[in-house]
């Protein structure tokens, strides 16, 4: 009588199993026995598509990439500043330029991620440079031009960084983090 008890629970069990594996075909668009309706479609407004949610682990590694890429553009606009050479243009705009080639040898001891410093850079408006992309040698002649002075740039970055640290709710599965590296600039 057991035997019979323990056959009737296993027939039951896979029973439970084929029903919910027809359930999951449902959602297969691949199956024959797919319908559209019981899908779940992600309801994301066109601010938020591709962007982390607020607090979590991926949203905090970001604002830390964030946070040290924008020092590394100040600290490249800073050297930009100091070994660069001030030249009037037509309108008699004052600019500080420097050739790629100069900065490139000067910077990479630095840091080795010069030309994308100098793309990110270009995006924000900090600096100006006619091609797209530079590369060594080719574009030794290049000139780079600071657009905006470095207390401008550094007050810039400095309300991005207090902008991005601004409180966000964190998720309560993640401890709080203790990131040393998040001073303001001076």
């Amino acid at each position: 009588m057991t035997d019979a008890l323990g056959l009737a629970e296993k027939v039951n069990k896979f029973n439970q199993q084929a029903m919910k594996h027809l359930e999951t075909q449902t959602l297969n668009p691949f199956s024959d026995r797919f319908s559209r309706s019981p899908s779940p479609r992600p309801k994301f407004s066109k601010d938020e598509y591709g962007k982390p949610v607020a607090g979590s682990l991926t949203d905090q590694r970001g604002q830390k990439a964030l946070c040290h890429i924008s020092r590394e553009i100040l600290e490249l606009c800073e050297v930009i500043h100091d070994m660069g050479r001030r030249r009037r243009d037509k309108d008699g705009d004052s600019y500080i330029v420097i050739t790629f080639g100069e900065l490139f040898s000067i910077y990479t001891k630095i840091n080795d991620k010069v030309v994308g410093l100098l793309i990110a850079a270009k995006k924000k408006g900090f600096v100006y440079f006619e091609p797209e992309i530079l590369f060594q040698r080719r574009d030794d002649d290049v000139l780079i031009a600071l657009l905006k002075p470095v207390s401008e740039i550094r007050n810039i970055i400095n309300r991005q960084l207090s902008a991005s640290r601004s409180p966000t709710p964190a998720p309560p599965s993640t401890a709080p983090s203790s990131d040393k590296g998040e001073q303001t600039l001076s």
